[in-house]
C-alpha cells in the first residue's frame, strides 16, 4: 500500500476524515452568545463598510457596550451572512471547514517534525477527532479560536525557523509566517503566544550551536513590533488591553492551576463536558487542590527541561499547551474555565504524546510499532464515538442547557438558559421554576433578576415583574444591558396604557443608545396606539434603518400605512414582515384585507386563517375571516365567524352590522340553509335594533329589510 504512505493522499484522508466526524453537527443551532455575538448583530447583516470591523470594536455585538476587538472574525460570519443569511447551517459549514484545514496543518506539521507518514498521520487523526474540541467547532461563537489556531499552524509551517542559507523562498516564508502572526491577531488576542512558542521551537529542535540566534533576532523583534503594535491598537480602541478583571489577579491564578489539570486530563479523558463547566474558585495556595496542583505542574516542568535534548517534541508540545493557555489564565475573565480554549493547545499535548510513544517503540520490533499504531488507532476511534454524541448533544438545546445543568446544579446562568429554552417551547410551569430556582439561588446577581423579571413580564404579571426590573436597571452597568431593562420596562407600561412612564424609560434608553431599534419600535407603538400614524411611521423607520430585519416593526409599518390608505407600500411591508417569521394577528389581518381589495380571495382566507391560528380569540381576525366567507357566498361559514367575534367583543359594531348584512342577503339570495325567510329577518332585526340602541344610523338597512318583508307577502 505505497499509496498510503504519499503525503497527498493522506491529507485527503485527514480533510475528509474531519468532515465525516462533524456531519451530524451541521444541523446544529445558535446558542449561548451566538444570538447577540453572531445571529442578532445588524453590523454582519447590513451593508457596512469592512473598515468599520477593522475600527469599531462595537461591531462585535448587538448589545450597547459589549465590545471585542476581532475584526477578521467579524469579517468571516459577515462572508456567512452574504452566503446563506441566517441560517446556522452556514455558520457551522464554516466552522467545519476551518476546522478540517487545522487538521490539515497539524498533518503537515507532523510530517516535518515526526519524520514518520504513519505517526503524523494519527497525530492529525487524533487532533481532528478530539472530543475536547467538539464545543470549539459545534459553538459558532467560538470561529475566532479556530481561525487563531489556524493561523498559530500556518505561521509555524511557513516559518523557516534557523536556516544556513537566506535565499528568496526563505524569506518569503519568513514574510508569510509575519502575516500570519499580524492576522491570527486580529482573529483573537491570544495569538501574542505565537512568537514565544516560535522561540521555543527554535531553541528546542534546533540545538547545538547558537550561530542562527544573532540573524534570528530581526525576526523575534519583528514579531515583538506587531505584538506590540496590536497590543497598543486595542488599547486605543477599547482603553484597555486584556478587559476589565472579573475577580482579584491572585484568586484567578489560584484557580487556573486547578484549570490546567482539567484541561489536560479532558484531553486523553472527555468526561463530563459541559458547554458552561463549573469550577469553584480557589482563595489559597494551600487548599489541597490548588498545592497538587501547583506541585504537580512544577515537576511537570522540570521533568520537561530535563528531557529538553532527548525528546525535544515532547518539551515542545508541553510548552505548547502551557503558552497556548497564557492568554485565557492570568487574566481573569468572567467564564473561569471554557473547552474551546484549549483547541490550540490540545495540539501541543498531542505532539507530545505521539512523539514519546514513537520514541518508545523505536528500537523495538515491527509488531510493536504495529500494536502501538493499532492502540492509538482505537484511542482515536473511542473520541470519534464521543465527538459523534457531543455533536448530537449540541442539536437540541434543551439536551445541551440540562447537561450543564446537571454537571453544575447550583449555577444559575445554566438555569436561566435552560429555562429560556422551556419558555420557548412554551413549557410555562418548568420555565417558571427554573428561573426562580435561579433567581433564588442568587437574588443579588443582575441577569436572575432580569431573567425572572421578563418571565413573569412575558407571562402577564406585572406586578412582580415591575420590581425586579426596576432594580436591575439600576444595578447593571453594561449600557446595552441598561438599555435592555429599560425597554422592558417600557413594554409593561406600554400593555397597561400607560404611555407617559413608557415614553419617559425609551426616551432615557435612547439617551443611552440613540438608534436602539427596539426603544424606535416601542415609540412607534405608542405613538400608533393613539392615532398619530404619521409618527408611529417616522419611528417604525427608523428602528427598521438601525435593524433592517425587523419583522415586528416591519408588520407595525405595514398596518399603519394600511391606516393611511397606502396600500401598495403597506403590502410591501407585511410580506416582508412575514417573510422574515412575523406573527403578528393584527398585520396577517391586514394584509389578508389587502389582498381582498384586489379579488385575491383565497389568498385573503389563508392570511386570516394563520391569524387566528397563532391568535384564536382575536375577534376582529373572526370578523374579517367571516367578510371573506361573505364574498364567497359562504354565508353559514360567514355568520359563524361573525358569532364568534360577538362572542369575543360583544360590542363589536361591524360584527352586529355584518351580520344585519348577512341575514338579509340570504333572504334576497334565497340562501338561508335551514333558516325560513321570517326567521332571517327576524335575526336582521335584532341586529338592526341593536346598532339603533348604540347611535348607529340604521336607515339603509331598515329600508332594505321593509321591502324584504313587502316582497314576502
Amino acid at each position: 500500500m505505497k499509496w498510503f504512505g504519499q503525503t497527498r493522499v493522506q491529507a485527503v484522508l485527514v480533510v475528509a476524515f474531519a468532515w465525516l466526524i462533524y456531519l451530524n453537527a451541521l444541523p446544529g443551532d445558535f446558542y449561548f452568545d451566538d444570538f447577540h455575538h453572531v445571529r442578532d448583530n445588524l453590523s454582519l447583516q447590513v451593508h457596512v463598510s469592512i473598515s468599520r470591523f477593522f475600527t469599531d470594536p462595537q461591531t462585535f455585538s448587538d448589545r450597547v457596550g459589549v465590545k471585542m476587538y476581532r475584526p477578521l472574525t467579524m469579517l468571516s460570519y459577515a462572508l456567512t451572512f452574504a452566503l446563506f443569511g441566517d441560517k446556522p447551517i452556514g455558520f457551522h459549514l464554516g466552522n467545519l471547514l476551518l476546522h478540517s484545514l487545522n487538521a490539515l496543518l497539524v498533518f503537515l506539521l507532523g510530517r516535518r517534525w515526526l519524520k514518520d507518514p504513519v505517526w503524523s498521520l494519527l497525530l492529525a487523526l487524533a487532533f481532528a477527532a478530539a472530543t475536547i474540541n467538539s464545543m470549539a467547532v459545534n459553538y459558532i461563537s467560538s470561529r475566532s479560536d479556530l481561525l487563531a489556531a489556524g493561523f498559530v499552524l500556518l505561521a509555524l509551517f511557513l516559518d523557516p525557523g534557523p536556516a544556513p542559507a537566506d535565499d528568496p523562498p526563505r524569506r518569503l516564508a519568513s514574510a508569510g509566517a509575519m502575516l500570519s502572526l499580524a492576522l491570527g491577531l486580529l482573529c483573537k488576542e491570544n495569538v501574542v503566544i505565537l512568537p514565544l512558542l516560535l522561540l521555543a521551537r527554535d531553541l528546542l529542535l534546533f540545538p547545538g550551536a547558537r550561530w542562527w540566534l544573532a540573524r534570528r533576532v530581526g525576526t523575534y523583534l519583528a514579531q515583538a513590533v506587531i505584538v506590540a503594535a496590536y497590543l497598543a491598537l486595542r488599547y486605543l480602541l477599547l482603553g484597555m488591553v486584556f478587559g476589565q478583571p472579573a475577580r482579584p489577579f491572585s484568586i484567578n491564578l489560584l484557580t487556573q492551576l486547578e484549570a490546567v489539570w482539567i484541561y489536560l486530563g479532558k484531553i486523553f479523558f472527555p468526561v463530563h463536558l459541559s458547554i458552561l463547566p463549573n469550577l469553584g474558585l480557589a482563595h489559597s495556595l494551600f487548599q489541597p487542590a490548588v498545592m497538587a496542583a501547583a506541585l504537580s505542574l512544577l515537576g511537570l516542568l522540570i521533568l520537561a527541561v530535563r528531557v529538553a535534548r532527548r525528546l525535544p517534541l515532547v518539551t515542545l508540545g508541553l510548552a505548547w499547551f502551557l503558552l497556548s493557555l497564557l492568554p485565557t489564565s492570568l487574566p481573569p475573565l468572567h467564564v473561569i474555565i471554557s473547552e474551546p480554549r484549549v483547541y490550540l493547545g490540545s495540539v501541543g499535548i498531542l505532539l507530545a504524546a505521539c512523539s514519546l510513544l514513537a520514541r518508545v517503540v523505536a528500537p523495538a520490533s515491527r509488531r510493536w510499532h504495529q500494536a502501538s499504531w493499532a492502540l492509538l488507532g482505537l484511542i482515536i476511534l473511542a473520541q470519534v464515538v464521543l465527538t459523534w454524541h457531543r455533536n448530537r448533544l449540541w442539536q437540541d438545546g434543551e439536551r445541551l442547557w440540562a447537561e450543564a445543568t446537571y454537571r453544575a446544579p447550583d449555577l444559575p446562568f445554566t438555569l436561566t438558559q435552560l429555562g429560556a429554552l422551556a419558555q420557548e417551547r412554551n413549557h410555562w410551569d418548568r420555565a417558571f421554576w427554573l428561573f426562580h430556582k435561579a433567581w433564588s439561588s442568587a437574588p443579588e446577581e443582575p441577569f436572575t433578576m432580569f431573567s425572572m423579571g421578563k418571565f413573569y413580564a412575558d407571562s402577564g404579571q406585572t406586578e412582580p415583574a415591575r420590581p425586579l426590573l426596576e432594580k436591575y436597571v439600576k444595578e447593571v452597568e453594561v449600557p446595552g444591558e441598561k438599555v435592555r431593562g429599560l425597554t422592558e420596562l417600557a413594554r409593561l407600561e406600554l400593555k397597561a396604557a400607560q404611555l407617559g412612564p413608557a415614553r419617559d424609560r425609551l426616551q432615557e434608553a435612547l439617551t443611552i443608545a440613540p438608534e436602539d431599534p427596539t426603544a424606535l419600535f416601542l415609540l412607534g407603538a405608542a405613538a400608533e396606539s393613539e392615532h398619530h400614524f404619521d409618527a408611529a411611521e417616522g419611528l417604525y423607520r427608523r428602528a427598521l434603518a438601525a435593524s433592517p430585519r425587523f419583522p415586528e416593526a416591519e408588520a407595525r409599518l405595514g398596518t399603519v400605512l394600511a391606516q393611511l390608505g397606502r396600500y401598495d407600500q403597506a403590502e410591501t411591508y407585511l410580506e416582508q414582515a412575514l417573510a422574515h417569521g412575523s406573527q403578528d394577528a393584527q398585520a396577517l389581518v391586514h394584509l389578508g384585507n389587502l389582498y381582498a381589495m384586489q379579488g385575491r380571495l383565497e389568498e385573503a382566507k389563508d392570511m386570516m386563517d394563520r391569524a387566528l391560528e397563532h391568535n384564536p380569540d382575536y375577534a376582529v381576525g373572526h370578523l374579517n375571516r367571516g367578510v371573506i366567507h361573505f364574498r364567497r357566498k359562504e354565508f353559514l361559514a360567514a355568520e359563524k365567524e361573525y358569532r364568534e367575534a360577538l362572542r369575543l367583543d360583544p360590542s363589536l359594531l361591524n360584527a352586529h352590522n355584518n351580520l344585519a348584512i348577512l341575514y338579509l342577503q340570504m333572504v334576497q339570495q334565497k340562501n338561508l340553509g335551514a333558516r325560513t325567510p321570517a326567521q332571517a329577518l327576524a335575526l336582521a332585526r335584532e341586529e338592526i335594533q341593536w346598532l339603533k340602541e348604540h347611535g348607529v344610523s340604521t336607515a339603509e338597512l331598515e329600508k332594505a329589510r321593509q321591502d324584504l318583508e313587502g316582497k314576502g307577502k
